[in-house]
């Protein structure tokens, strides 16, 4: 678990450093249209990458937290041992999905890099992009894998606070009242 905490921590890092880049690009492109009548023309298409990227490389923190969205109205009704078996089956689906979209993603960056197709503003290597897409599902399924094999469920704070739709409004209120 060492390994899956650091590779998600140096990743959510990277996500990061890409989304400040973006708004580095995006601010500098702004200058450059409307004060210097200059706008930098491969702005946008490095932004998009980026954000393929960001999104991709979050998605194992994301993850390794257990913190997806999900509809767990019919796991809070399960006695414990159907819940974890649920869960258990749900981690065990999405990571065939992962690896799925992994195994299908790997010889288009194959080709991809074998072509040298680049993109047409920036000529950035489409690699890299569907690199991002390929990697993320690779991460996501080696921590999730990581997980269960552990036995360490990670779950978002509204679970750890033990909050549930019931009680969520009463939580709020709580709060507003002791402050």
């Amino acid at each position: 678990t060492w390994l899956s905490t650091h590779l998600s921590r140096c990743l959510q890092w990277l996500a990061g450093l890409m989304l400040a880049a973006i708004v580095v690009i995006n601010n500098s492109n702004v200058f450059g249209r409307y004060v210097l009548s200059s706008p930098i023309n491969w702005a946008e298409e490095a932004m998009q990458f980026l954000l393929i990227g960001a999104v991709f490389m979050a998605l194992v923190k994301v993850t390794w937290d257990g913190a997806h969205i999900r509809m767990d109205m019919l796991l809070q009704v399960l006695p414990d041992g159907a819940r974890r078996v649920m869960e258990f089956v749900c981690d065990l689906v999405m990571v065939a999905v992962c690896l799925g979209v992994a195994w299908v993603g790997l010889p288009l960056v194959v080709r991809l890099i074998d072509y040298d197709q680049r993109s047409v503003a920036a000529e950035i290597p489409m690699a890299l992009p569907h690199s991002m897409v390929t990697l993320g599902f690779v991460f996501t399924a080696l921590v999730l894998l990581v997980r269960m094999l552990s036995g360490t469920r990670h779950v978002a704070v509204d679970d750890e606070a033990g909050l549930d739709a019931s009680t969520v409004g009463e939580a709020s209120n709580k709060d507003k009242s002791t402050h």
